[in-house]
């Protein structure tokens, strides 16, 4: 019999209108006096009782459904093979109420276990105090179940009793032996005397009142007495129960052994949480009945603490248990062959009859486990070839297995088991060394560093319980350095790097190096080609490799791919750590894996950027062009899904470029920032372009590649001036204008001086804007090659003749621009120059053309992802109704604009958020809700003003004035005149009364 056996738990229940800060000082003595709390495990059963339930969505538990619960409790909670009940007042109707529900059920799961009641002041005959007073009063409160059953002669309590004393008492059932001690307090007028005892023979009279009685002062009290000569008691009838429950001698005369050679190990006393998983265990042994489970999971996650704990829970249900750790992933691992003759023996059978045939030997074992109900845990087990040899042929003989992997065996339930949860983390650590609420932050970090896997956690908390002057600060820091913490995490027999590595030397060496290469990538996730790719394997032996590692619990498997054509995988963070010391040292291999995946990120990145149409085309002869014999393969894919595969990839690009800089991978660092620049520009994602452009920029220079530096300071260029910063950009893009001038570079030439005319034209500079187009269009003379570039300049001019008030100019423009940009074929510029289109033929009243082209520019967007263009053309949409009379009276388009300027401060666009608010204002103009109109320009005329655009408030000052009457009209016009006349924009009246709703005149 072990330790864990020989202690009993106290399960303290409290009473009406209580909790369970009721048993403080009862528990404070407990665990004070060493020779009885060495004995007990406690735990407090808590349930709701308060006078009313307020919810209307919540109604208060009756005493069945809480006696149902503490069931539950007992089932789920309570590990120890033998049960004290302690129960104040109410508490002990409800443990009544538990013993006589679970004497009528013919299988009681959990009654076998309960050896005693103790009940401090319970009113099992009822209580009269203040009865006329309560019954009205909880009538008006709407009832309470509870105190309906505390009134004196309720006929469930009666019940209850009754089955109590026919069922235990008189005569006592040799099923159960419940030893029941009812007390009443001397000075208690809640239960008087003869109601506190009621039916029960074995009573006590305590000193104390209704609630002191539970309260004593010292060890010496005898209301404390009381309770630990119950546990003394008790403790000892169960030492002789399990004495006298030995089996009996098995055949030959000989003694069964098994109680003792293969005893059941005791379970940490630090166990914690796991409910889910027993309760799983539990239903596969009452809906599959006999219980055969596999319990499976990586090394360090509890899976023998788990087995064991369960087996103690299901022991009583058998007359036997067997407890074998098979060792194996050691290499002592056990022979089958030889378990099956060491259990016979333990039997009792004659080693001359035990047979020497594994076939044979294997059925006198199935023979032997048939003569009892045996629960048999077979811990540590390798694979089926360790299980299937042991397995029982009878239904009585209940199996629960621990391995690594999952076992394939015909009526196996396999159960996964994970990482504990945050809560039940913290609370390992805090069983082992209480902290204060101040370390809350700290201890959740080192359940997080340990990837709140138990054996780690265990490993910090026996630090912090033998190093008492290590603070959680320190153990904190120390395991926090990812090269440091797996020689850190052993103390005493605990050594989380040699469970983590017990199983590696199983796997085949494609699948160990497989191992250490993939833990160098940055990379939060994987997939087989980046091994295949990286270690020049084909996919089919790197998919073999990935599934044995995840076979073995080296890796995760979380799910598949964006494109849903690959399985992607996961490291937890200790084996990370694990892998990388495996490889570190062959650090040269580790870099040419890394210059292999990258070379297949460029290709892979460009094929998507073609695929998608976006504008700025493929570098000729690109540097590190993979050689991997199948990346045609996997391009096809990234062709078909373009979108989709930078989408699960770009999170991926951007950390491998700050791992390659780091690795002085220049070269490979500035294709790929290049290549994944125009992607982060459509979805937004401004800091990751900007860090990424900034580390190719530098790559770039440290390599001395001009047509690289002249690329990254371009991307660069453009990914300031998305956030406003105008000048850093122009400067960005001026020097890569000079460099591609400097080379030779025409359409370089050309994208430079677009885009530094586009942070013109937005900085309201259009006469240098205007310059910087033309250069543009002036560079591509004689450049035959298609480019996007021959459309965008038109795009740019369009746009400021449309500002300038040169409408027919604008139309001009942007047709020819759009016509260019359609017959090359790229939807990106067919999109925003569609979108300017439609603008340019709206202020020229030509509604029905506006609208087609705003049409075409949005399937383009659609085809090319832009959230920024999407949100700009249906924005524009709203305008166009606005304009052209065609706005539904009920109010749904300002709803939408809601959506559209939260969509646009999201991407972080101020400007198009200022004409979010301004088109807000215009439909409050038309609505003839003033208020609303001048709020919304307010907002808008604030948000031009932080972006810099003096157009947005003149037009915003304009329309201002067709809604003001008073003298400040005059103000507004004469400002809003003046800034557009810096502007050099002559707007006509006919065309200010297209921009602005109800305009007036000058």
């Amino acid at each position: 019999m072990t330790g864990q056996d020989a202690r009993l738990a106290l399960v303290f229940i409290h009473g009406f209108l209580s909790g369970p800060h009721t048993w403080t000082q009862m528990e404070s003595l407990l665990s004070s006096d060493a020779p009885v709390s060495e004995q007990v495990t406690v735990y407090q059963y808590e349930y709701t009782s308060k006078i009313a339930q307020l919810n209307p969505l919540k109604r208060l538990p009756s005493i069945d459904n809480i006696a149902r619960g503490l069931g539950d409790f007992i089932d789920l909670r309570v590990v120890e093979p033998s049960i004290l009940l302690v129960a104040h007042s109410q508490g002990g109707l409800v443990a009544q109420r538990y013993i006589a529900a679970e004497v009528s059920r013919p299988e009681s799961s959990t009654l076998h276990r309960v050896v005693g009641l103790l009940m401090y002041a319970t009113p099992t005959g009822g209580s009269d105090l203040a009865l006329s007073l309560r019954r009205p009063l909880f009538r008006l409160l709407g009832g309470n179940p509870q105190e309906r059953e505390l009134r004196p002669l309720d006929e469930q309590v009666n019940a209850a009793q009754r089955r109590i004393f026919e069922s235990i008492l008189i005569p006592p059932d040799p099923r159960y032996r419940i030893k029941i001690l009812a007390t009443v307090g001397t000075e208690d007028n809640v239960v008087k005397d003869v109601p506190g005892r009621s039916v029960f023979p074995d009573t006590r009279t305590l000193p104390g009142d209704h609630f002191t009685i539970i309260k004593p002062s010292d060890l010496d009290d005898v209301r404390y007495l009381t309770l630990k000569h119950e546990v003394q008691t008790l403790t000892d009838q169960t030492l002789t129960d399990q004495t006298r429950s030995r089996p009996k001698e098995a055949s030959e005369g000989r003694r069964d052994l098994t109680a003792t050679i293969f005893a059941l190990p005791s379970a940490p006393r630090d166990f914690v949480g796991r409910a889910a998983e027993l309760e799983q265990l539990l239903r596969i042994r009452n809906d599959l009945p006999p219980l055969f489970a596999n319990i499976y999971g990586r090394a360090g996650i509890g899976k023998t603490t788990l087995a064991i704990v369960a087996a103690q829970r299901f022991a009583p249900d058998y007359d036997r248990t067997i407890y074998i750790n098979m060792r194996g992933y050691e290499a002592e691992a056990l022979d089958t062959f030889e378990v099956t003759g060491e259990i016979l023996r333990a039997y009792g059978l004659a080693p001359s009859k035990i047979s020497r045939d594994r076939g044979l030997r294997s059925g006198q074992l199935r023979a032997i486990l048939g003569t009892m109900k045996t629960l048999l845990v077979l811990d540590n087990c390798a694979d089926e070839h360790q299980v299937r040899p042991l397995l029982p042929a009878d239904g009585s003989t209940g199996v629960i297995v621990t391995s690594r992997q999952a076992i394939s065996i015909e009526g196996l339930e396999n159960l996964w088991l994970r990482e504990l949860d945050m809560n039940d983390a913290k609370e390992l650590i805090y069983r082992n060394r209480a902290y204060d609420q101040a370390d809350e932050r700290i201890v959740e970090q080192l359940c997080a560093t340990c990837g709140r896997l138990p054996l780690a956690l265990r490993i910090v908390a026996a630090a912090l319980r033998l190093r008492p002057e290590s603070t959680l600060t320190e153990l904190d820091r120390t395991y926090s350095n990812s090269k440091l913490r797996l020689a850190e995490m052993r103390i005493g027999d605990l050594d989380l790097e040699a469970s983590l590595s017990l199983n590696y030397p199983s796997l085949e060496p494609a699948a160990q190096k497989a191992f250490g290469l993939l833990a160098t990538l940055p990379t939060a996730e994987f997939q087989a080609w980046h091994l295949g790719t990286g270690d020049g394997t084909s996919l089919d032996t790197a998919r073999r490799s990935l599934q044995r590692l995840a076979d073995q619990q080296f890796v995760d498997v979380v799910g598949r791919t964006a494109t849903a054509t690959e399985r992607q995988y996961r490291y937890h963070d200790l084996l990370r750590d694990l892998g990388r010391k495996f490889a570190a040292s062959d650090d040269e291999a580790r870099v040419r894996f890394l210059r292999n995946v990258l070379a297949a990120y460029i290709v892979l990145a460009e094929e998507a950027g073609l695929a998608i149409g976006l504008d700025g085309g493929q570098i000729e002869g690109a540097l590190g062009a993979s050689t991997w014999v199948e990346i045609g393969t996997l391009a096809v894919v990234v062709r078909e899904n373009p979108v989709t595969w930078m989408d699960g990839e770009a999170r991926n690009i951007t950390v491998l470029i700050e791992q390659a800089f780091k690795d002085g991978l220049f070269d490979e660092v500035w294709l790929l920032a290049r290549a994944v620049s125009t992607y982060l520009d459509s979805t937004c994602s401004w800091d990751a372009w900007i860090n990424a452009c900034r580390l190719g920029a530098e790559a770039a220079a440290r390599s001395h590649n001009v047509m690289g530096s002249a690329t990254m300071a371009l991307h660069l260029g453009v990914a300031l001036s998305r956030i406003g910063r105008a000048s850093e950009a122009q400067a960005e893009l001026q020097k890569a204008s000079d460099v591609f001038t400097s080379i030779g570079d025409k359409v370089g030439i050309a994208w430079a001086q677009f885009r530094l005319g586009e942070s013109f034209r937005l900085g309201d500079s259009p006469a240098e804007a205007t310059q910087c187009y033309r250069e543009a269009l002036a560079s591509l003379e004689g450049v035959e090659a298609h480019t996007a570039m021959r459309s965008y300049p038109h795009l740019g001019l369009g746009s400021v003749y449309r500002v300038a008030g040169d409408v027919a100019g604008a139309v001009r423009e942007l047709s020819a621009g759009l016509s260019r940009a359609i017959a090359d074929g790229y939807p990106r510029a067919v999109g925003w120059i569609g979108f300017s289109l439609a603008q340019a033929l709206s202020d020229a009243g030509d509604y029905a053309a506006a609208a087609a082209s705003l049409s075409q520019a949005r399937e383009a967007f659609e085809r090319y992802p832009a959230k920024i263009g999407q949100t700009w053309v249906a924005l524009v949409a709203i305008e166009l109704k606005i304009r052209s009379g065609a706005l539904p009276r009920d109010g749904g388009q300002l709803a939408e604009l809601d959506h559209l300027i939260e969509n646009f401060r999201t991407i972080g666009d101020t400007r198009g958020e200022a004409w979010g608010w301004f088109t807000i204002a215009q439909i409050a103009v038309l609505h003839g809700d003033r208020h609303r109109a001048t709020g919304a320009l307010d907002n808008a005329t604030a948000l031009f003003t932080e972006c810099g655009s003096e157009l947005g408030t003149a037009q915003a000052r304009l329309q201002l004035a067709s809604i003001t009457d008073d003298s400040s009209r005059e103000r507004l016009l004469s400002l809003a005149r003046q800034q557009l006349d810096a502007l050099g924009c002559r707007w006509p009246d006919e065309l200010i009364a297209q921009k602005v709703v109800g305009w007036r005149g000058w």
